[in-house]
């Protein structure tokens, strides 16, 4: 960029590097209470409690400006979580690393003015101001649609990448944001919270030495998500190009853009019409990706190959044992939480019987109070049933199995409060109920 256009963005951006006690306080409303502290032992319940959003944005106000970050907030520490199988066996352990709640403050700050500069390719949906997940599902349940309709061939790719978080280099984080026009300290804040982290593992023998990250970015960071977009951007443009596109994407109407990518952060569909035109497509992509230090999974990956209204098993071959493997008319593929094959998938027994185990199982325990049933019942087990019913088309949701599923929750709320035969209908599906946690 331009130095002296650098210089007069620099000048006129003085919001970018400047932060206040109520910013802080907002951007905090939204941390749980029980979030798990870093290596430094503070709580974010103590920093509400004593009420230092003041001192954090002076804090927070000096980082941005001059874009130095402590090395106590450069520090994490990591736990290993025991997954199955072998213990002595690294892949059965996953890891967790945590960085001080104080930092993640400060990256909620320097995130939401990094979005004001940022414009990403419309194709990408992940961690985006929009219902990302419902609309890529619709997309590919549109694009299925079309082609039965149409008898027409149509090849969807559903890339597995390959620990994304972990591997993308950090100067393939950086360098994109000189692209955006950002201001020069905000460039600099953020490039030093990227470098020169590292972590210690926590284990019953004490931690380890500190372990320096040379590429990947913090779990759980604010700001992993808008640069992990920030570095694939540069994929989705290439791939959604007007020239790629035409020639080997899939147009569901004439009066419509040409569909090849629709991307929900590292989850990247590739739309083609064909299975010859996908593999290109693919080919394009593995080398955008290894470009940035990333690898497509390809055991992991699959597709859907529709030939004239046909579900057809032929496999992308791209050589050097680089398959992706297409679904039969056994296998069902899910993305983003939704069950497909030549068509959505909406099974009614699996719904059922995940729903029954959830509310068995929170019915069951003697750990938790009526009112914190009640509340994880609305917040957490109805929300997991409530997404696929918005994906199902609505002649899949018969009134018989939308009935008994009715009848289940309301016995299992009655049960909860201890009201098997006295508790009305009213009571149970009543807008707001504080005492008993209702929503």
């Amino acid at each position: 960029m331009n130095v002296e256009v650098q210089k007069e963005i620099d000048e006129s951006s003085e919001s970018s590097v400047t932060t206040n006690d109520n910013e802080i306080e907002e951007l905090t409303i939204g941390i749980n209470k029980d979030t798990a502290a870093g290596p430094d032992n503070i709580l974010i319940g103590v920093l509400k409690k004593v009420d230092c959003f003041n001192l954090l944005a002076l804090m927070a106000t000096k980082i941005l400006r001059n874009g130095f970050v402590p090395e106590s907030l450069k520090l994490a520490r990591t736990v290993l979580i025991y997954k199955k199988g072998d213990k002595n066996e690294c892949s059965n352990w996953r890891t967790i690393s945590v960085c001080s709640i104080i930092r993640r403050i400060i990256e909620r700050v320097v995130e939401r003015k990094l979005r004001r500069f940022i414009q990403l390719n419309e194709n990408q949906r992940g961690f985006m101001a929009m219902p990302g997940t419902f609309i890529n599902t619709s997309l590919v349940d549109c694009v299925l649609k079309s082609a039965k309709q149409d008898k027409k061939d149509v090849a969807i790719v559903f890339l597995d990448i390959l620990q994304a978080y972990d591997n993308v280099g950090h100067e393939h984080l950086i360098e994109p944001l000189k692209t955006f026009g950002i201001t020069t300290p905000l460039h600099t804040c953020i490039s030093n919270l990227i470098k020169g982290n590292c972590t210690q593992i926590q284990t019953a023998q004490g931690k380890s030495k500190k372990i320096f990250f040379k590429r990947g970015v913090f779990q759980g960071s604010p700001l992993c998500p808008i640069l992990f977009n920030v570095a694939i951007n540069p994929i989705l443009d290439n791939l959604s190009e007007n020239t790629v596109s035409d020639h080997f994407g899939y147009q569901i109407q004439p009066d419509l853009p040409t569909l090849s990518v629709a991307g929900f952060a590292d989850d990247t569909t590739l739309i083609a019409r064909g299975i010859q035109e996908a593999t290109e497509l693919v080919m394009q992509a593995k080398h955008s990706f290894e470009e940035l230090g990333m690898r497509i999974n390809f055991s992991k990956s699959n597709a859907i190959i529709l030939e004239k209204v046909i579900l057809v098993t032929k496999d992308i071959n791209l050589g050097n044992d680089d398959i992706i493997r297409s679904i039969s008319t056994n296998d069902t593929i899910k993305y983003l939480g939704v069950n497909f094959r030549e068509e959505i998938i909406f099974d009614e027994d699996q719904v059922m019987k995940n729903l029954h185990a959830d509310l068995e199982k929170l019915v069951s325990t003697q750990m938790l109070h009526p009112h914190q049933k009640i509340k994880i019942m609305c917040e957490y087990i109805w929300p997991k049933v409530v997404y696929p019913f918005q994906n199902a088309p609505l002649s899949k949701l018969r009134k018989v199995f939308l009935e008994k599923m009715d009848v289940m929750i309301r016995s299992i709320a009655k049960e909860i409060i201890g009201s098997l035969a006295l508790t009305k209908r009213d009571v149970i599906f009543t807008k707001k109920c504080k005492r008993l946690g209702f929503t």
